[in-house]
């Protein structure tokens, strides 16, 4: 491994709040069923009522203090601070087999849960995504076609920001500091396809594996996931309105940091591993070509949720702390 690939890491700054029911298959992934908001880790995506697809590195950790970490996925809402979603314990996790955790290759997992997300419940809030075809994704996927990513991490680069939560110690962060930096409300953005390794791009070759794409924003400024948003499916609209799931939010150097795009894994490269590990039958079809998704203009995701002091401590009661995400290298 060359030390130009260590550089890598798992990682929306300057986006949008999300609507209600826009991105019904999103699941928050937590490790604690009552706390979703302190306890979040990463996010993921229903293509069944049973099975969440996500990053291998987000599930990676099976302790946490010396104690056996139990994940659970919250569905049918986009606000952690909602009673409205169903907690629901994962039964196992499938990590590709050849994940790479230093180099993120193969940087994909799919969790099964304990018991079926309840659809009839969830309504318009719950919705299952398919995973991208090879033959629909060569249809579809253009530098032209609009990309949406969504997730709860956080809205600034620590990196590269100079704000109170990102210079003080964490025992000096308080409640309204964290709040400002973690949304309680899903947040999201429009990417669109960009060669990983160009005159533009500060990557080296072996960073970048053949399973692996990378996306950026046109905006200005420019916006990106980043440490919290792993896991997240990166999403195309085809011509009649159905979403598929086209990459994994896996890794990249810094957030919305000029030179270095968001590094995604490419789903339709997994499409046999899916089916054999879950035994969904994944259809491979061909299909009309996509066109833009229309940029939406919801509120700036600056504008986070609050929150009270009793959860905020919960934090360290629980030992699951958030802060722990701002210096790791995982989202």
């Amino acid at each position: 491994m060359t030390q130009a690939s260590d550089s890598l890491k798992p990682r929306i700054i300057n986006g949008n709040t999300a609507s209600e029911a826009q991105f019904p298959w999103q699941v928050a992934i937590t490790i604690h069923p009552d706390y979703p908001y302190p306890a979040y880790v990463c996010s993921g995506s229903m293509i069944s009522d049973r099975w969440i697809l996500t990053a291998a590195h987000c599930v990676e950790e099976q302790e946490l203090d010396g104690q056996k970490i139990d994940y659970y996925i919250v569905a049918g809402t986009n606000a952690l601070d909602s009673t409205q979603g169903q907690t629901i314990k994962v039964k196992r996790s499938f990590m590709h087999e050849q994940y790479n955790s230093t180099a993120f290759f193969n940087d994909i997992a799919v969790l099964e849960l304990e018991q079926p997300i309840d659809m009839q419940k969830c309504g318009a809030n719950c919705q299952i995504i398919e995973p991208i075809s090879p033959s629909i994704e060569t249809q579809n996927l253009r530098a032209s076609t609009n990309l949406l990513a969504a997730g709860w991490g956080v809205i600034e680069d620590c990196e590269t920001s100079g704000s109170a939560y990102c210079t003080s110690s964490e025992d000096e962060i308080t409640p309204e500091e964290f709040y400002a930096t973690h949304p309680y409300t899903l947040q999201y953005t429009t990417l669109n396809l960009v060669e990983c390794i160009s005159s533009t791009s500060n990557y080296h070759p072996a960073q970048i594996g053949q399973n692996m794409f990378c996306a950026e924003s046109n905006a200005t400024p420019k916006s990106d996931t980043c440490f919290g948003d792993s896991g997240s499916s990166l999403t195309l609209k085809n011509r009649a309105g159905k979403s598929y799931a086209v990459g994994i939010t896996s890794a990249g150097e810094g957030c919305a940091q000029e030179g270095y795009p968001g590094v995604y894994t490419k789903i339709s490269s997994y499409q046999k591993w899916i089916q054999n590990t879950t035994g969904i039958q994944l259809i491979e079809r061909t299909e009309e070509p996509a066109t833009e998704q229309p940029t939406n203009n919801s509120s700036s995701s600056k504008s986070s949720g609050g929150g009270s002091m009793g959860i905020f401590t919960l934090i360290g009661l629980i030992g699951l702390s958030l802060l722990r995400y701002r210096n790791r290298t995982a989202l």
